[in-house]
């Protein structure tokens, strides 16, 4: 049987205050029965900067993007786009995701990645 439904997650880290590549939240298991296809990639900090997301099972996968917004606490408020970035692959579980922002400037602030995502499950 296969199912099929829409999610997404958020990660965050409470204080990114450094100029270097920082891991936010924790890591994200994909299940062994789950492929997911990643449609939408989001960062947030107040130092802007970039964001990246690395796949355990994609390793050529560049998957760096600009920071969209510099207000973690809204994707319409603050400097920045409240505009998602496009994306389309799949993740096939088992698999690990990581998501890590690297600012331009240090500010002890919020950092957060979002990521929406369709899964089909088999049994």
């Amino acid at each position: 049987m296969t199912r099929t439904w829409s999610d997404a997650q958020v990660q965050e880290t409470a204080s990114v205050a450094a100029t270097t590549e920082t891991q936010l939240g924790s890591t994200i298991n994909v299940p062994n029965n789950q492929n997911w296809l990643v449609s939408s990639l989001y960062w947030a900090h107040i130092g802007d900067g970039t964001g990246r997301i690395a796949v355990g099972n994609l390793p050529g996968m560049n998957g760096v993007y600009p920071v969209n917004s510099n207000d973690a606490g809204s994707m319409s408020s603050g400097e920045g786009s409240s505009i998602v970035h496009p994306v389309n692959f799949i993740v096939r579980g088992p698999a690990n995701i990581d998501a890590y922002i690297t600012p331009d400037s240090s500010s002890s602030t919020v950092g957060q990645f979002f990521m929406k995502y369709q899964v089909t499950a088999t049994d």
